[in-house]
């Protein structure tokens, strides 16, 4: 079996991008995870606990045109 002392929880500086392709999936499970952590597999709980999406879009500053 696996080693117990190996956690799944998202690391602090983990960004989006280490999903590659299946970062979408991942926002998918993540939102479900918000409303009812049941509607995932329990081998998703510890990860999402500490999992910070990153904003895709650009912010532009208030009050000002980005241009």
């Amino acid at each position: 079996m696996g080693d117990p002392s190996v956690t799944q929880k998202a690391e602090p500086d983990s960004t989006r991008a280490d999903f590659g392709a299946n970062e979408w999936l991942v926002d998918e499970l993540y939102e479900q995870f918000k409303q009812d952590r049941n509607a995932v597999d329990p081998a998703w709980w510890d990860f999402f606990e500490g999992y910070k999406p990153v904003d895709p879009s650009p912010v532009a500053p208030p009050g000002g045109d980005p241009c």
